[in-house]
């Protein structure tokens, strides 16, 4: 069962934030987003490019999340991390509000280094020229 509610900061949609999606008011259509180079879903929303996660965790928390440009004064920057480290889960109850250093830890322990691995060991061609 969705629950819309009226956006808080654009008033063109309505929100369910327990499935992460947007509701178009006018068109009635929802709205996921288009995923940019990263896997992110973007979205212009509230006269920005935002990530639908950074969207959906503002609407269930009433404020934008802290500052992911500039640094707090204890040094930290902040994001909005998926709990499951899946990007496309984007309802609120998988999003937290995260220091850089606290989302990158939590993305290390699903990163597959098998795959890390191969990588490294792939052989790279070097074209070399005398220099005298």
């Amino acid at each position: 069962m969705s629950r819309w509610f009226r956006s808080r900061f654009d008033n063109r949609y309505k929100v369910d934030v327990t499935t992460g999606s947007l509701l178009h008011i006018d068109t009635g259509v929802s709205v996921f987003g288009r995923a940019d180079a990263k896997g992110y879903l973007k979205l212009h929303y509230a006269g920005k490019t935002r990530g639908m996660h950074v969207i959906i965790w503002a609407e269930a928390n009433g404020r934008w999340p802290k500052s992911s440009t500039k640094a707090d004064t204890n040094g930290h920057k902040w994001s909005i991390g998926h709990m499951d480290d899946v990007k496309s889960h984007n309802w609120a109850s998988n999003l937290r509000e995260m220091t850089y250093g606290e989302n990158n830890k939590m993305a290390a322990k699903n990163r597959d280094y098998k795959k890390i691995l191969a990588a490294c060991k792939t052989r790279i061609p070097v074209i070399a020229k005398k220099v005298s």
